[in-house]
């Protein structure tokens, strides 16, 4: 898919959620469908790290808790405790986890957990979590955050949550940040499992880009974290055996083509509408290298498709429109500060640009 075509339908998408009583076509400029010459040193010689100071954690957790059904109901001190009061929800259990998860958690071990979470349409469905255990404490387990990027699937719990920060905006770009510099290595890990497949040198150039791209987005929203007063955590990878071609290509439907893709109607948004001039000058610095991974993981998706089965794909599918619905589901969970500061859609335009997404650019 062109990078223009993909511009033109994430546009038309936004802007048809917003105004949707205007009617008529969208009109839209011409596009500079260009590439970009890979030159430059190989990312694998530079060093991500986001955090600069470290700032004390001290958010208070709500007293809304909930047990989840998989626990007995404990109106003491081992009921769970649900904070979501800032973009990145936690749930902690202080006489320990109910079950215990796999490393990582599952998505369904994440649903389970992060269940004491509620919100006035019910309970989110969160998709990615983690852990931190804490000797004395009990577990807390980080259900999710407001970064959209690319996270890959062995993206493990740091020893003490995500991010620090008494700021919700704070924490917010605290983990874009990290999840910035988490997609580092999902683009570096991407370009070595690209060139052991056979793939061409146009997609294995731009997966480089990708990574150098990351790297100054990890490092400038980092910058902008610790003016709020957070820091991020750095990041932990699982040491398994090399993903699978289905794994690159789950990871490559569900990261690239719907949270990178729905990251760059974001930032559109963003750079419009945020209530901090260096926040919108943030998006739209980020705005044309994010539309460029955008396009990447769509032309990725032919490439899979060589190496897999029937059902495998239709397997991707079925993943596609489960995150498109955490897409919806996510964006509800957004501390109110927290989108004015970053200038995010709210939930019912993000529900209306997926919709109109869902016929034309999903459909496919």
């Amino acid at each position: 898919m062109t990078r223009a075509r993909l511009q033109l339908l994430l546009s038309s998408a936004l802007f048809a959620a917003i105004a949707p009583a205007c009617g008529g076509n969208v009109a839209t400029e011409a596009f500079d469908d260009s590439g970009t010459a890979d030159t430059g040193k190989d990312p694998a010689d530079t060093k991500v790290d986001p955090a600069d100071t470290a700032v004390p954690s001290d958010t208070a957790p709500s007293d809304t808790a909930l047990p989840i059904d998989t626990a007995p109901v404990d109106t003491g001190a081992c009921t769970p405790i649900a904070d979501n009061t800032s973009c990145n929800e936690k749930v902690t259990y202080p006489c320990g986890l109910p079950f215990p998860p796999s490393t990582p958690p599952t998505s369904e071990e994440c649903k389970r957990l992060c269940a004491p979470i509620k919100y006035s349409y019910g309970a989110p469905s969160f998709s990615y979590c983690s852990l931190s255990m804490a000797s004395g404490d009990g577990t807390t387990v980080y259900c999710s955050g407001c970064a959209v990027g690319r996270k890959p699937g062995d993206l493990l719990a740091n020893d003490v949550g995500p991010c620090e920060g008494e700021n919700p905006v704070g924490t917010a770009l605290a983990e874009m940040a990290r999840i910035e510099a988490a997609s580092v290595h999902a683009f570096r890990r991407l370009e070595r499992s690209l060139c052991e497949l056979g793939a061409d040198g146009d997609l294995r150039a731009r997966t480089r880009r990708a990574a150098r791209d990351e790297i100054a987005h990890a490092r400038s929203t980092a910058r902008l974290a610790k003016k709020y007063g957070a820091r991020p955590r750095p990041i932990t990878l699982a040491r398994d055996a090399a993903p699978t071609t289905f794994d690159l290509a789950l990871e490559n439907a569900v990261e690239g083509c719907v949270h990178e893709t729905l990251g760059v109607a974001y930032l559109e948004h963003q750079r419009a509408h945020a209530a901090d001039p260096e926040l919108r000058a943030l998006a739209a610095s980020l705005y044309d290298d994010e539309l460029d991974h955008a396009a990447l993981s769509w032309d990725l998706i032919a490439f899979f498709d060589r190496h897999l089965s029937e059902e495998q794909r239709g397997e991707l599918r079925a993943a596609t429109e489960r995150a498109l619905d955490d897409v919806v589901i996510e964006i509800g969970r957004v501390h109110p500060g927290v989108r004015t500061a970053l200038g995010l859609p709210p939930r019912e335009v993000v529900e209306k640009m997926v919709g109109t997404l869902r016929q034309t650019l999903f459909a496919a």
